[in-house]
């Protein structure tokens, strides 16, 4: 195992460092998400020692997204293994990341004393530390129970160092489909913990009270991640909410659309906490939905179609603008669109084929970083080949300024080439389930048929489970 350079050995992060990390990390994963949609920024602290707490679904590419995109740069807390990834080592090193050792690792957690004192020092000093309490990544859709080091850092820094007035603030990562290309990604801040009316209790506290008050904060701490990301029993229960929460919010439809993901999320939530008391209080009946609903849902798999494709309304003059507004976009951009494919197609490709030989948890971060180093040598190779090819039509000379100007354009024709194929892909499946849907009347009529009935049951639950906790709520 690679060794992980001691704390003292690495620069101190300076301002100038971190812009560019940040910038760095944000064009990549703008990159490699279409969409990253960020909530409740406000509730950062602007000032002051504060924690990060994040649920951990998405290996590394977690860690990048909260240093990209927090209002203020967090030093991560994060296990000493993730320095045997020799590639991404400097970033981390650059990034000021504390490394943190597992009873199971070499050493075990003796070696941790200098990072404890290392975290001290940063919440002293009135910095951010970030950290994934749950301990591990991993592919379940809820929140797996949380370690006690978020807690003993916060109450150890106060009792130690104190009064600091560090505060926990909570984030949930929610990824449409954290290995997919071009997929979407959430991130949304909770309100922040404040532990002044604990720290007390703890300083003051014998071995036991403090156990207790670690064990207090750290339920908080859980509570407080779980309010912002899913916590399904298991996958088959999140396709089934999320599609029973879109046809429930949607009773209507216009053209179809991608609605925000903060909004979907709070959908869900609210569906999901009336589909458990309905579950447990009307048992016979949510199952009666629940198979409705399933069948339904199979339709739509097997012929490759969205809920909100379904019956929607296509008036003419937006249909009209949509396919006017796609076909203008495409056009202006096919000539360098078809340029940066040609030149990031085969490094798209080894990225993709290095990715996908690792779990779903591993796959976008050995998607995304690698491609640190495969894009820029496929684009060094590519600008040689056209520089000599371009040399033997016009010369020397011309053949090194046009194999120059080919590495430049490589990055920046590929980015645009992104989104031409975003759009290319959006109109392709509108269009296919348009066509689709009218050249297949009776497929059409009883897919509208079957969304009916599955609506109008899951209203029938609503009602129901509305009339029990309104009047409670009043």
């Amino acid at each position: 195992m690679p060794r992980v350079p001691e704390l003292a050995e690495r620069n101190t992060p300076h301002l100038k460092t971190d812009a560019f990390l940040r910038g760095f990390g944000k064009l990549i994963l703008s990159t490699f998400y279409r969409q990253i949609e960020v909530v409740g920024m406000e509730l950062m602290p602007t000032t002051g020692p504060v924690i990060v707490v994040a649920n951990h679904v998405n290996s590394i590419v977690d860690g990048a997204l909260l240093t990209a995109y927090l209002s203020r740069m967090p030093r991560l807390l994060a296990a000493s293994t993730v320095w045997e990834n020799k590639p991404i080592a400097p970033l981390l090193n650059a990034a000021g990341v504390i490394p943190i050792y597992r009873q199971q690792d070499a050493g075990g957690t003796v070696n941790n004393k200098e990072a404890f004192s290392k975290a001290y020092d940063l919440l002293e000093s009135g910095g951010v530390l970030s950290l994934f309490p749950e301990g591990i990544t991993h592919n379940e859709p809820f929140v797996s129970p949380v370690k006690t080091g978020a807690a003993r850092i916060a109450l150890q820094a106060e009792d130690l160092r104190g009064p600091l007035g560090i505060r926990i603030v909570p984030v949930g990562l929610i990824f449409d489909n954290k290995s997919k290309f071009r997929s979407r990604v959430l991130l949304q801040m909770g309100p922040p913990i404040d532990l002044s009316s604990i720290i007390e209790k703890y300083t003051q506290g014998d071995d036991k009270t403090r156990r207790t008050v670690v064990n207090e904060l750290t339920e908080n701490v859980m509570t407080a991640i779980s309010e912002l990301t899913h916590n399904y029993e298991n996958w088959d229960e999140a396709r089934l909410i999320s599609r029973a929460a879109a046809i429930w919010s949607r009773p209507t439809l216009d053209l179809p659309s991608k609605e925000i993901l903060s909004e979907r999320f709070k959908k869900q939530q609210l569906f999901l906490q009336g589909y458990r008391w309905m579950t447990k209080n009307h048992p016979r009946r949510t199952t009666a939905v629940k198979n409705v609903l399933i069948e339904y849902d199979e339709y739509l798999s097997s012929f490759r179609l969205r809920d909100e494709q379904v019956g929607a309304e296509y008036p003419a003059p937006l249909v009209i603008n949509f396919i006017g507004r796609a076909i203008f976009t495409l056009l202006i951009r096919t000539n360098i669109s078809l340029l940066g494919t040609i030149l990031n197609l085969l490094p798209y490709f080894v990225t993709k084929l290095i990715g996908g030989s690792y779990g779903l948890d591993q796959r976008a971060t050995w998607s995304i970083f690698p491609s640190l180093m495969v894009f820029p040598v496929f684009w060094l190779a590519e600008s040689i080949g056209i520089a000599i090819i371009s040399s033997q039509w016009w010369g020397m000379s011309s053949g090194a300024a046009i194999g120059s100007a080919a590495f430049i354009l490589a990055p920046i024709s590929g980015r645009i080439a992104l989104t031409f194929h975003d759009k290319l892909h959006q109109l392709f499946c509108e269009g296919r389930a348009w066509v689709l849907l009218r050249a297949k009347k009776r497929l059409t009529g009883h897919l509208v048929e079957k969304r009916q009935e599955v609506l109008e049951q899951i209203q029938k639950l609503v009602e129901v489970y509305q009339s029990v906790s309104e009047p409670k709520s009043s």
